[in-house]
C-alpha cells in the first residue's frame, strides 16, 4: 500500500428492492419447480430456504420507508 500499487477497497452495502406484480406472485412456485426439476429434493429445499431468506431481507416494504 505504501507504493500505491495496492490500494484499499471500500465496500458499501446496498439492497436492491425486489418487486413483483400481483399477477406474477402465483406463478413463482410453478416456475421454481420447472427450473429445479432435475435437482435432488434436499438441494431444492436449500434453494427455497435461500430465496425465502433473500425475499425476507429485500422484499420488506418497511425497509424502504
Amino acid at each position: 500500500m505504501e507504493d500505491k500499487a495496492t490500494v484499499p477497497i471500500y465496500y458499501e452495502s446496498r439492497l436492491a428492492k425486489l418487486e413483483l406484480s400481483d399477477a406474477q406472485k402465483p406463478t413463482i412456485d410453478a416456475d421454481f419447480d420447472e427450473v429445479t426439476e432435475g435437482e435432488e429434493t434436499q438441494r431444492r429445499e436449500k434453494l427455497k430456504t435461500k430465496w425465502a431468506a433473500l425475499e425476507a431481507i429485500v422484499g420488506i416494504e418497511s425497509a424502504w420507508t
